[in-house]
């Protein structure tokens, strides 16, 4: 990742039961992928175990920008809920694309 680019982050979600280990496949999973970040999302409040893998998973510093993040990240559904936003580190204002609507296409509800 340079000054004019933007890292990769790998997202992973789970409904219970998120413990350490999933922490450190999370951080596996990010590794293989070269990505900068590892976010988990979580109905689970993150237990001490989940948090000292944040912890050992080390932090990025941004190329451009004077700050470091950690490497993975723990958002619980709460926090979304509650209007919490993730706080990444971006260089540029391109960074979230939309996807050409296609003719004729209905809205898919989720």
């Amino acid at each position: 990742m340079d000054k004019d680019t933007n890292g990769k982050a790998v997202f992973q979600v789970k409904s219970g039961g998120a413990n350490r280990g999933d922490m450190a496949k999370l951080n596996s999973d990010r590794q293989k992928e070269k990505a900068e970040f590892g976010i988990l999302i979580t109905m689970d409040t993150p237990s001490k175990p989940m948090r000292e893998e944040v912890t050992h998973a080390g932090k990025f510093k941004h190329p451009l920008l004077n700050r470091e993040d950690d490497r993975l990240q723990i958002v619980t559904v709460e926090d979304i809920l509650a209007g919490a936003r993730m706080d990444l580190p971006m260089a540029r204002k391109d960074t979230v694309k939309s996807a050409k609507a296609e003719e004729g296409a209905q809205p898919k509800l989720i």
